[in-house]
């Protein structure tokens, strides 16, 4: 082959279709697995946590800090496939607590929100928890108890209240959820939830249309508190991650096709360049022994 730059070009098509087929993940906004010192949650910064303004804060109004535990949260059985696998710390809330941590990237403007995490509230008796998503201040998702069960539901802060139906009594989820804002303060979002369930195959385990969760916003504003004066109310949390598309927040397969192919024309070109290369030996040699001759 005369032309050894075609094989150069060939092998960055094929690096590049691999690149595109295992995905990437520069849409992601926060993401944090409490890999930070055990104690009070509040003001710790950890390596792992990406995307984020400041340090964790007091949630305000007289709430305590939550506190990091040694050992993350244990993914349920058969959600391997599709949750990543947790890392660091997590944390225990208890009574009366609250944090929250503001993002530093600018959301706008995306009108979708994926996110996913690990829970596990308390299951019986009077209790009480939120995890919130705040847009700009205009949006809020909450993910909350719905009234005395011990089923999740979903909220908008102000007072719409709607029963997932999904129970949180048999222990740790893995929740991975879609928000798409209508971009107005209309009745017309769309929020998807997959309660230990696989976002690549599945259909979500809840879908509501009918609720107003607000305006997209600039930023992002993460909450989580537990609320009860008698300390019965107990939170654990862990792996947050939220971004604008899914492999952002959960494990997505690579395209099988469009990776084969990739492999198959990366081969091809190296094998390409080894056949350049020993041509190139043997007419160096060749000449040579003309010249010798």
């Amino acid at each position: 082959m005369r032309k050894p730059y075609l094989v150069v070009i060939f092998l960055a098509v094929a690096s590049m279709l691999l690149v595109w087929a295992r995905g990437t993940q520069a849409a992601r906004v926060v993401f944090e697995g409490f890999d930070v010192r055990l104690g009070p949650l509040v003001g710790t910064s950890g390596a792992t946590g990406t995307g984020w303004q400041g340090p964790w804060e007091d949630g305000g109004n007289s709430f305590g800090s939550g506190q990091v535990v040694s050992g993350s949260l244990v993914r349920p059985v058969g959600t391997e496939s599709f949750f990543p696998e947790p890392i660091g710390n997590s944390v225990f809330m208890q009574g009366l607590l609250g944090n929250l941590r503001g993002t530093a990237a600018d959301l706008a403007p995306t009108p979708s929100l994926w996110g996913s995490f690990l829970a596990q509230p308390t299951a019986g008796g009077f209790q009480e928890f939120f995890i919130s998503f705040q847009l700009g201040g205009a949006s809020n998702l909450q993910f909350t108890r719905f009234g005395l069960s011990d089923r999740w539901g979903v909220h908008n802060g102000a007072s719409t209240l709607v029963d997932t139906g999904n129970s949180f009594a048999d222990g740790v989820d893995a929740i991975v959820f879609e928000l798409t804002l209508d971009g107005a303060s209309g009745a017309n979002d769309v929020l998807r939830v997959w309660f230990d369930a696989d976002p690549n195959t599945a259909p979500p385990t809840f879908t509501t249309s009918s609720v107003n969760f607000g305006a997209p916003g600039s930023s992002l504003l993460f909450g989580m508190r537990s609320s009860n004066n008698f300390g019965n109310s107990t939170l654990l949390f862990d792996e947050l991650r939220v971004g604008t598309v899914l492999s952002d927040v959960a494990v997505v397969p690579e395209p099988a096709s469009v990776a084969l192919l990739g492999s198959a024309l990366l081969a091809i070109g190296i094998a390409t360049l080894g056949l350049v290369g020993r041509r190139g030996r043997r007419q160096g040699r060749w000449s040579t022994s003309f010249r010798r001759c």
